[in-house]
């Protein structure tokens, strides 16, 4: 049996959200489990970001209250044990919670590891919104808080959004920033460590192009990111980056998938 997940909001219970997994095949749908928020604060967004590893789930709720702190963000961890998805942990910044930090607003997981994105994490005193992603590794049947990936030197800057997306695959991460001209950081795990393996520039050299607003990566040789605010075919249509891992580098070589402007959601916006 195949698992899907879908996401919605439910406006009766503040945009706190509501998530459902239906199981089958080619022939034939059926509901598993409805997932409800944890609680029905206000603008919640449950499971505006979600993925699913193998028996385990994970729903965003970037603006959920953590300690009374709103929009400290949360990611609450379902695990699937005899066909149904319990709650079994909800996952938050302990250590530097903070107003509209936004934990859980991008996420992914492969593997053992986790990766939350909190767009706007706030370390540095005189400054806002830098960014963090936050790495947790599963311990048996538990996510454990592992360590904080930061921007460094002239990446790291209010505003910069570092962690706005993230992506991972094997043993390598991207993580976007759209922040200024966007940027997109490629991290390996060495065994011990997540280091900086590459760091890629906005190709369009234009703010409004949002590059790095969303990444897919397949943890060998290619990596894919959005730009929903470039203009390929008309103003604002979006485009997507495609780049290959060759003689130790990424590069652009693969190819730019173009949006046609058609409707209210660019090319990019989510990959």
């Amino acid at each position: 049996m195949n698992t899907t997940i879908h996401s919605g909001r439910n406006s009766t219970l503040s945009l706190a959200g509501a998530l459902a997994a239906l199981s089958g095949g080619a022939q034939a749908q059926c509901f598993d489990q409805i997932f409800g928020a944890p609680d029905a604060s206000n603008y919640l967004y449950f499971a505006a970001a979600l993925d699913v590893n193998g028996d385990w789930l994970f729903a965003g709720a970037a603006e959920h209250a953590n300690g009374g702190i709103a929009g400290a963000g949360a990611v609450c961890v379902h695990h699937k044990v005899n066909g149904a998805w319990p709650q079994s942990q909800i996952l938050s910044d302990t250590n530097y919670p903070s107003f509209a930090a936004g934990f859980g607003q991008s996420l992914d997981s492969d593997g053992e590891w986790l990766a939350v994105g909190v767009p706007n994490f706030k370390l540095i005193e005189n400054r806002d919104s830098e960014g963090a992603v936050l790495m947790f590794r599963r311990v048996g049947n538990a996510w454990k808080f592992n360590n904080y990936i930061l921007a460094q030197g002239q990446d790291l800057f209010s505003y910069a959004h570092f962690g706005q997306s993230v992506a991972m695959k094997g043993n390598r991460m991207a993580v976007g920033s759209s922040a200024s001209n966007g940027l997109v950081f490629v991290y390996r795990f060495t065994g011990t460590n997540w280091v900086l393996e590459h760091r890629i520039t906005n190709p369009t050299g234009s703010a409004n192009a949002l590059f790095g607003r969303s990444v897919a990566i397949d943890g060998l040789n290619m990596l894919v990111v959005g730009a929903p605010g470039a203009t390929t075919t008309v103003p604002n249509s979006g485009a997507a980056y495609v780049y290959g891992f060759n003689a130790g580098a990424w590069g652009l070589y693969r190819g730019i998938l173009r949006g046609l402007g058609i409707g209210q959601f660019p090319l990019g916006c989510q990959l």
